[in-house]
């Protein structure tokens, strides 16, 4: 049973669904039956949470942040599974102690270097894939925190890592 990482209004909340009954979702541990009860237009239900009438508004868009709203409160709402939160988390900019400018990339989970799409010396912008780690039988890509170049290279393809590995260091632009 995969977790969920449910972001609503900046407090996490772990979200997993009972494989056995699909109405059965449990939130940090605590057990909700949830029932979807009328799809009035593609973002309005009205569901039974524990026998009580909820009419949520969901507005998710493809960056996985969207908005929800019931009762008239909208809140800021993200999904993601434990694995993309701990990415997120790991490929963040780490200033180094020279000035801040430069990111220090670092394994996020024990993994396998399986392929390095950047050379040392090459020029890339925030948000290209710079290194793909598989862990648990998925490829995890990373991305570059900031534009830059490559500076250091701390790995290859094919080896073995271990969780917070340095794997590559960029310089930013100047």
């Amino acid at each position: 049973m995969e977790k969920l990482i449910v972001t609503l209004n900046g407090k996490d909340f772990t979200a997993e669904f009972d494989e056995s009954n699909e109405k059965i979702v449990y939130i940090n541990g605590n057990s909700y039956s949830i029932d979807l009860l009328k799809s009035h237009t593609q973002n309005i239900h009205t569901f039974s949470v524990n026998q009580k009438l909820v009419q949520i508004d969901i507005d998710l868009r493809e960056s996985e942040m969207g908005y929800i709203t019931s009762d008239g409160l909208t809140h800021e709402l993200e999904v993601n599974t434990e694995t993309k939160k701990m990415l997120k988390k790991f490929i963040q900019s780490k200033a180094n102690a020279e000035g801040g400018k430069n990111a220090i990339i670092k394994s996020p989970m024990p993994g396998l270097v399986i392929k390095i799409p950047v050379d040392v010396g090459q020029k890339i912008e925030k948000g290209d894939k710079i290194i793909m780690i598989e862990a648990m039988k998925m490829e995890n890509s990373l991305s570059s925190p900031i534009s830059g170049t490559i500076k250091t290279i701390h790995t290859r393809e094919g080896i073995a890592v271990e969780k917070n590995a340095l794997l590559m260091e960029i310089e930013a632009n100047s």
